[in-house]
């Protein structure tokens, strides 16, 4: 065991050092291009053109996909993309995120525009709800 825990350690310090920061830079970089998907009877073309202005892109596919990184919905239901996108861990976002984006110029924090946190006000649940489903 010692001897192999000795070669572990100089196979190691023979493949130099690793730049951490470096490669969470590039890391970061990869996951900007938000890639949208719509779902909930939502007007289409007003979400198409906020994307566009924000520099992002719109999945025009009506199946979820991996590249989708967000979903914005009208309501939460049970469709296909919308289990997809729960699955993968993507945003499940109000249409507000959009309209209040491209007000401030920019994306803004998503968590503020998430279905079901229980700090803001898209869903009217009694806490007592939320505290019997967290107790679970």
């Amino acid at each position: 065991l010692a001897l192999k825990l000795s070669m572990d350690t100089q196979e190691l310090s023979t493949m130099g050092s690793i730049n951490f920061s470096e490669n969470m830079t590039e890391a970061m970089e990869a996951h900007t291009n938000k890639v949208f998907m719509v779902a909930g009877g939502i007007e289409e073309k007003e979400i198409d053109d906020a994307v566009e202005k924000l520099g992002g892109e719109v999945n025009k596919k009506g199946f979820f996909e991996p590249a989708v990184t967000h979903m914005i919905t009208g309501k939460v239901n049970r469709s296909e993309k919308m289990l997809g996108c729960i699955a993968a861990g993507r945003w499940i976002l109000h249409p507000n995120y959009l309209k209040h984006s491209l007000e401030a110029g920019l994306w803004l924090q998503e968590d503020k525009y998430e279905w079901g946190n229980p700090e803001n006000d898209l869903l009217d649940l009694p806490n007592s709800s939320i505290d019997s489903r967290m107790s679970i």
